[in-house]
């Protein structure tokens, strides 16, 4: 029955849904968060083996990234599709942010630092 509520509310953001009327707002916000726990813990950061399920799919797309770099792009194939499931696809989200993420947030700290350092007047606090 939760289930039909989420796909409903998901359509039809501002009508109540018929299968949304039996739960309270407490209830909702309670199966919502059971929900998120159970990704976090079968396909998110919740166990370390998620992060490595991800990996193959990205050293994929690193060796397809890093073969057009070297070769000409009129050569190489310029369209490559996967079809996952949503949990597989969970895995590579995971592991992906895992390896890219801290280097994206290092690299914008690096970034905000400079423009605190070169426009000082600008700081407003």
């Amino acid at each position: 029955m939760y289930d039909a509520c989420r796909y409903q509310k998901a359509w039809s953001v501002t009508e109540l849904s018929p299968w949304c009327a039996v739960f309270s707002k407490e209830e909702l916000r309670i199966l919502e968060y059971r929900e998120d726990l159970d990704y976090y813990y079968k396909a998110g950061y919740g166990r370390d083996i998620n992060t490595r399920l991800g990996c193959p799919l990205l050293h994929d797309m690193m060796r397809h990234f890093w073969y057009c770099n070297i070769t000409s792009l009129v050569s190489y194939t310029q369209l490559i599709i996967r079809i996952l499931f949503k949990t597989v696809l969970k895995f590579f989200i995971s592991s992906y942010q895992t390896f890219f993420l801290p280097l994206i947030t290092s690299f914008l700290n690096v970034l905000i630092l400079i423009f605190i350092l070169k426009f000082p007047h600008i700081r407003k606090f």
